[in-house]
């Protein structure tokens, strides 16, 4: 026979059983082999996007950490500086009240005598604490205590004023 003269159905009909088992086994392995290698190249695809992945979270994590650190810090930083004001009020209010009963002494010994020098004291005394209560840094704590700050500057003042006027009648 001639090859030009052969047609695929005469082909196909010469074949025997072992011929078919041979050519199926074959198409089998290599579809095998087609489907393993697509099956192994999405793994190793799949891996590299995952590393891909691991590796941006890790720079994402690494900056979390780093603003994670800062705010500590931060936080650290205000409490430190929150207990030096409670600390700082503190001693404002401690000041305060020892003022308050200083004038209170004062007041009360006003009222058992009138004579000048008494009455020059307290206008010293009171021009002293005028001037603590303007001191700017006391003025930073906060506006209820500066509002306080300001009604005793108010009420500072005129008992100082209360003070000149018995300074002018003191001698008389």
């Amino acid at each position: 026979m001639k090859p030009e003269n052969v047609t695929s159905s005469q082909i196909v009909g010469a074949f025997t059983p072992k011929h078919w088992v041979a050519i199926l086994s074959t198409v089998f392995a290599v579809f095998g082999a087609v489907a393993y290698g697509g099956f192994w190249a999405g793994q190793k695809l799949t891996e590299a996007q995952a590393f891909g992945q691991i590796a941006e979270l890790k720079v994402i994590v690494g900056q979390l950490q780093a603003k994670l650190e800062v705010t500590q810090s931060k936080i650290e930083a205000t409490s430190t500086a929150v207990a030096q004001w409670k600390e700082a009020y503190g001693k404002v209010q401690e000041l305060l009240a020892q003022k308050s009963q200083e004038v209170v002494q004062l007041s009360n010994e006003l009222g058992r005598s009138n004579n000048c020098a008494f009455v020059q004291k307290q206008i010293i005394a009171t021009r002293s604490e005028i001037a603590s209560v303007r001191n700017p840094w006391f003025w930073s704590a906060g506006e209820k205590f500066e509002q306080h700050q300001q009604n005793r500057l108010a009420e500072l003042e005129k008992r100082l004023g209360l003070y000149q006027q018995q300074l002018g009648t003191c001698g008389r």
